[in-house]
């Protein structure tokens, strides 16, 4: 997910919080000074709009959380494999190492036991 598209996404939350905010402060307001069965629809009619306006944000949140998480479980197994391949990295050098000390200890050296940069030789 690109930063405007979070942004966007952070834009309409805050949008639909403001309005949630509005409806409660008009809604008691509506209570006190409307007939009731008036206000009733009145504050039917902001509820129904508040949820319209406030689903597709949410679900966009959602998706956007989904898509983080999905990259999330990229990043840790693209750590995992690195991770892996330096300890792979790291035995190998080891080994190697190891072979060349043993190849010098007995102070005649087989051909065949040279270390491999002086094999190549």
């Amino acid at each position: 997910m690109s930063i405007p598209e979070a942004a966007r996404a952070l834009d309409g939350l805050v949008r639909a919080v403001s309005l949630l905010i509005c409806f409660l402060v008009f809604s008691e307001e509506i209570k006190e000074k409307m007939h009731r069965e008036v206000g009733r629809k009145l504050r039917c009619e902001m509820r129904l709009m508040l949820y319209l306006l406030y689903l597709p944000v949410l679900l966009r949140a959602k998706y956007i959380e989904y898509q983080l998480l999905q990259q999330l479980e990229v990043c840790d197994e693209m750590q995992q494999d690195l991770e892996t391949a330096c300890n792979q990295l790291l035995s190998c050098k080891e080994r190697e190492a190891k072979e060349e000390v043993g190849c010098y200890e007995g102070g005649n050296v087989h051909p065949g036991l040279k270390p491999r940069s002086e094999q190549a030789q």
